[in-house]
C-alpha cells in the first residue's frame, strides 16, 4: 500500500475543500465550519471552490465575537499606490489616480448588474472596498447574487457558485452578504449541517453589532438560535464532538438576547447550560457561560462556583476571563495567575493560525471600535 501523502492525511473543508489539520474547527481558506466526525474524518465535500484570498476565520466563542485575522493580500501595495496613497478612501478628488480606480468600480458594477453571478467582478469589488475598509458597500451585489442564484430553477443552480459568493463575503468581513449567501448555501449543501452553525454565527454577530435590545438586534437573535436549532436537530455530540457544545452555548446567548431587561425567565437558557457542563464537564466555555448566565439571572453564589470551575478548565487567557468575573462577584481584585493582561500577546495560541486573535472582524454598522455592550451576552467581551 503507498504511504499517504500529508495533504490526504488532512481533513478537507466542506465548502472549499482546502487541506486542514485534522482536528481543525474552522477553514483557514474560506471560514467555513469544519464538517468532521471522529477523528477528523471530513464529510463527503462540496464541489471545489476557487480560493481568493487566504484567510483564517476563528469564531471565537468567548462573547460569541467572530474573529478574523486577514493574511496580506496579494497586490495590496499597488491598489495602495493605485489608490493615491490614501488607505481610507476611493481617491480622485485630489487629482491622483482615482479616475482610473473610480472607472475600474464602475466597471466592475456594470459588469454585475448585468450578471450578478459574476465573481470575479465581485472579488474585484470586494479587493478595492476592503482596502479601504468598506467592504459593506459590496453587500447590495453580493445580495444581488444570492438572489439571483436562488431563482434558478433548483435542480439547475451550480452550488460553486454561491460557494464562491459565500467565500468572498466571509473573507472580507461582509456580515451581512455572509449571512445571505450561506443561508443560499445551505439549500446546496442541505446535507452539511455545519453550515447551519456557521449561518447561526453570522446573525449571533449581526445581532451584537445592532445596540442592544433593539429590534433588528432581537430579529438577528431569533434568526440565529433557529439555525442553531436546525444543526441540534441533525447532529449529535458524537457526530460533532466539540461543534456541538459550542453550537448549544451560542444558542444560550442568542436566547438571551432576546430576553426583557427585567422579569426574564432564564430556565431554558440555564437548563441548556447546565446540560454543557453535566455532559462535557471539561468544556471551560460552558462552565463560564453557565456561571455568566446564573450572574444575570440573580444567582451569584451558583454563579461563584460555575466560575470557579470554569477557570480549572481553561487556558491561561480563558481562566483570566473568568477570573475577571469571579472578582467581580466576591468585590475583590482579580488575580492574573499564569495570564499577563498587560500583554497583547500573552495567552495567544499563535500555532493555531489565529485562535485568540486580538484582531476582531470590521463591524459593517457601526463607526469606530466600539461595540455597546449587551447586557444579555453570556461570556465575557474580551
Amino acid at each position: 500500500m503507498s504511504k499517504q501523502s500529508s495533504t490526504e492525511k488532512q481533513s478537507r473543508c466542506p465548502v472549499c475543500r482546502a487541506a486542514n489539520q485534522p482536528a481543525a474547527r474552522f477553514c483557514e481558506q474560506c471560514g467555513a465550519v469544519m464538517n468532521a466526525g471522529p477523528g477528523g474524518q471530513s464529510a463527503p465535500a462540496a464541489n471545489p471552490l476557487r480560493i481568493v484570498m487566504p484567510i483564517v476565520i476563528v469564531l471565537a466563542l468567548v462573547g460569541g465575537m467572530v474573529m478574523l485575522q486577514r493574511q496580506p493580500q496579494q497586490g495590496a501595495d499597488a491598489m495602495n499606490q493605485a489608490l493615491g496613497g490614501n488607505p481610507h478612501s476611493l481617491p480622485g478628488a485630489d487629482g491622483n489616480a482615482g479616475g482610473d480606480v473610480n472607472s475600474m468600480v464602475e466597471q466592475y458594477k456594470a459588469r454585475l448588474d448585468k450578471d450578478p453571478l459574476d465573481t470575479a467582478a465581485l472579488n474585484e469589488l470586494y479587493t478595492i472596498y476592503s482596502s479601504i475598509s468598506e467592504a459593506d458597500k459590496v453587500t447590495p451585489y453580493t445580495q444581488a447574487a444570492v438572489t439571483a442564484w436562488m431563482k434558478q430553477p433548483a435542480d439547475s443552480r451550480e452550488a460553486k457558485l454561491i460557494a464562491d459568493v459565500a467565500a468572498l463575503s466571509m473573507q472580507n468581513g461582509d456580515l451581512l452578504g455572509a449571512a445571505a449567501s450561506f443561508e443560499a448555501f445551505s439549500q446546496a449543501e442541505p446535507e452539511n449541517f455545519s453550515v447551519m452553525a456557521t449561518v447561526g454565527d453570522l446573525h449571533l454577530q449581526l445581532s451584537r453589532v445592532e445596540a442592544p435590545g433593539s429590534e433588528i438586534a432581537g430579529r438577528e437573535a431569533k434568526k440565529a438560535e433557529t439555525w442553531y436549532q436546525r444543526f441540534l436537530d441533525n447532529a449529535t455530540p458524537e457526530s460533532h464532538p466539540e461543534l456541538y457544545w459550542d453550537v448549544l452555548v451560542n444558542q444560550a446567548s442568542a436566547m438571551m438576547a432576546q430576553m426583557p431587561a427585567e422579569g426574564a425567565d432564564f430556565s431554558q437558557v440555564l437548563a441548556k447550560l447546565e446540560r454543557a457542563t453535566t455532559e462535557n464537564p471539561d468544556y471551560w466555555l460552558g462552565w463560564h457561560s453557565y456561571g455568566m448566565a446564573l450572574k444575570a439571572a440573580g444567582r451569584n453564589d451558583e454563579a461563584i462556583t460555575a466560575l470557579a470551575a470554569a477557570k480549572q478548565h481553561g487556558s491561561p487567557r480563558e481562566a483570566w476571563e473568568s477570573e475577571q468575573q469571579l472578582a467581580m462577584l466576591e468585590n475583590r481584585e482579580p488575580d492574573p495567575g499564569d495570564f499577563d493582561p498587560t500583554d497583547p500577546h500573552s495567552g495567544m495560541d499563535m500555532s493555531g493560525g489565529g485562535f485568540n486573535t486580538p484582531h476582531g472582524m470590521p463591524n459593517p454598522h457601526h463607526q469606530g471600535d466600539e461595540v455597546p455592550e449587551n447586557p444579555h451576552n453570556i461570556g465575557t467581551q474580551g
